[in-house]
C-alpha cells in the first residue's frame, strides 16, 4: 500500500530530489524549473520509491506546473 502525501510534501520532495532549492516557484512549469523528460523519468522513479506507489509516465507534460503535478501525484497516493 502506498504512503500518502500532501501536495506541499510532494513539492518539497521534488525540490529536494531534483536539487531545485527550497525557493522554487511551485507555479512554474516543470520545464521552467529545469526538469526535462529524462529528469522527469528519474523523478518519477524516485517518487515511486519514496511513496511506494506506481505512477504512470503518461502524465508527463513539461508545461504542467510543479504544483499541478504535485496535486496529481498526491491524488494518486490515496
Amino acid at each position: 500500500m502506498s504512503r500518502t502525501a500532501t501536495p506541499d510534501e510532494v513539492i518539497a520532495f521534488i525540490a529536494s530530489a531534483a536539487r531545485l532549492g527550497p525557493d522554487v516557484d511551485p507555479d512554474a512549469s516543470l520545464s521552467a524549473v529545469g526538469i526535462d523528460s529524462l529528469d522527469f523519468v528519474d523523478l518519477l522513479l524516485s517518487l515511486e520509491t519514496e511513496y511506494e506507489a506506481s505512477l504512470p509516465i503518461e502524465q508527463m507534460d513539461d508545461g504542467m506546473s510543479l504544483r499541478a503535478f504535485a496535486v496529481w501525484v498526491s491524488g494518486q497516493l490515496r
